[in-house]
């Protein structure tokens, strides 16, 4: 049982918590301990099923690749599943799996994964997850329905963990978007912008000379400059989501095809290498087309109570 002093620690938080907190019990971590070998079998089945939902579906493509899920987001979910399904009997062990639920809303809030997508794929976990367990043999009958209750209870406290961080990030990303935009001009934020377009271009002059030297590097495009601004500070100058979407798909798209160009010998080299221009030049237009969008806004709303100014009241 766990000490009283950590389910006062919870309580003020957040139910959730302290009910994730009573589910580690000296009992149900008896029943964990048990049956951790089993757990563990399965999880990878979860996985790969739980991925193959979210790929198949239109709305999760400017998300998850099948390069990304295969190289690093299998094996996370895996960890995150054998984390959360296993036996807790400390105090520190209980608190640091409710920040891991906590860290993991924070995610999707920060790389903007809608939580619906999430919680409809949750489903898939637990139907080949208490599927797999209500067939194996090792599993007394007797228990069988205690272990799959007790593990339905530990996805669904999770998930309640997960979704009320994500929440919680979601108004902290908005509330900060629009403290930026209300502390910037629209001037500014295009100064900015043609700033991060002139690193986009000079890393792609760069590029194309390497091309034609010996001097061909493996880029990693998510740590250029230019890509940290538009992965962290885009979606605070920018309420347009569907364009800021594209670029950071275009982004992902950009890695794909260098990834491609430099470990695929065989590759039909010329037309990747267009394909890399092509993406380059519309991150960079898309992104005049965000600063063109804010000069507008600005030329026709009042600044500080974001109104159409009176002047445009006529026309309208």
């Amino acid at each position: 049982m766990l000490p009283n002093n950590l389910l006062e620690l919870m309580m003020p938080k957040s139910l959730n918590q302290f009910f994730i907190g009573q589910l580690y019990t000296s009992e149900n971590n008896a029943l964990l301990r048990r049956y951790q070998s089993i757990i563990e079998q399965i999880t990878p089945q979860c996985a790969q099923a739980f991925y193959e939902v979210l790929l198949t579906d239109h709305a999760t493509k400017r998300f998850f690749t099948s390069e990304l899920v295969e190289t690093h987001l299998k094996n996370e979910l895996q960890l995150w599943l054998n984390e959360t399904l296993s036996e807790k009997t400390t105090e520190a062990e209980c608190v640091a799996t409710i920040h891991k639920q906590r860290s993991v809303g924070e995610i999707h809030a920060r790389i903007d994964v809608p939580m619906q997508l999430v919680n409809s794929a949750m489903s898939i976990i637990k139907k080949v997850l208490f599927e797999t367990i209500k067939m194996h043999d090792s599993v007394p009958v007797a228990e069988k329905t205690d272990l799959i209750i007790l593990l339905d209870q530990l996805l669904d406290a999770s998930l309640s963990l997960i979704n009320e961080s994500y929440l919680e990030g979601r108004v902290e990303n908005e509330r900060s978007a629009q403290e930026y935009r209300s502390r910037s001009t629209a001037h500014e934020i295009a100064i900015e912008i043609e700033r991060v377009k002139g690193a986009l271009y000079g890393w792609m002059t760069q590029f194309m000379a390497d091309l034609l030297t010996t001097q061909q590097r493996i880029v990693d495009i998510h740590h250029q400059e230019f890509s940290l601004w538009i992965r962290h500070k885009l979606n605070f100058v920018s309420p347009n989501d569907k364009l800021v979407r594209q670029i950071k798909l275009s982004l992902d798209n950009l890695q794909l095809a260098l990834d491609h160009l430099y470990h695929s010998p065989n590759t039909d080299r010329e037309e990747t290498i267009q394909k890399i221009s092509a993406l380059t030049n519309e991150c960079g237009w898309l992104l005049g087309q965000i600063a063109d969008q804010n000069i507008e806004s600005a030329a026709r709303e009042d600044a500080l109570t974001s109104l159409i100014e009176r002047r445009f009241l006529a026309p309208i």
